[in-house]
């Protein structure tokens, strides 16, 4: 089966109800013509032959390109879909060395301060980002996480609490629970 668009079909139809026509005209003008046994006659024949052989040409030319066209919008759609699982479990990767991150850090000593500002990352996101096919729901709340990455690498140790990272946690907790869930859908 080859998938057309209602547009395509349209114009479909409109070349062959006048490929139709054409070649019925043409029938009958052989006919006519060749009764008589003229040179003209002898001429005409291959001429109007050939030009019923580029209107059945034209038809198939257009159903093969329709065909083309939706095939090769499907692979593209297909290498978009796998470009976007792969980043998903990238910034998976990145999510879960980020709770590892957190979690080690609750402690709230100089030490862990460090190792914050240091160790937690958000490069993947940044670079896969604007490749995402991903749904609203958690495109935001990945941004939201790593928004808080960017907040907890910006503020002092002495403005960094407990409640604070563990939120980020949390946060990341959830946004990973989410994340898995698109990728076993788009795995599908």
């Amino acid at each position: 089966m080859i998938p057309l668009t209602i547009k395509q079909l349209i114009y479909l139809i409109i070349a062959i109800v006048v490929a139709v026509f054409m070649l019925t005209t043409m029938a009958h003008s052989i006919i006519a013509i060749a009764t008589t046994n003229s040179d003209f006659a002898r001429v005409l024949v291959p001429a109007m032959g050939s030009v019923a052989g580029g209107i059945i040409g034209g038809i198939v030319a257009i159903i093969v390109a329709a065909f083309n066209a939706n095939r090769t919008s499907k692979n593209d759609q297909n290498k978009q879909l796998r470009t976007s699982l792969n980043m998903l479990k990238l910034i998976r990767e990145e999510i879960c060395v980020n709770i590892t991150v957190l979690e080690n850090s609750i402690s709230g000593s100089q030490c862990s301060y460090h190792i914050l500002k240091t160790q937690l990352s958000d490069d993947t996101w940044k670079s896969a980002m604007i490749h995402l096919l991903i749904s609203d729901n958690l495109l935001v709340r990945l941004n939201v996480c790593y928004r808080k990455i960017n907040l907890i690498k910006s503020v002092d140790a002495s403005d960094l609490d407990n409640d604070m990272v563990r939120s980020t946690k949390e946060e990341f907790c959830m946004v990973l629970e989410i994340l898995n869930n698109e990728i076993t859908e788009l795995s599908r």
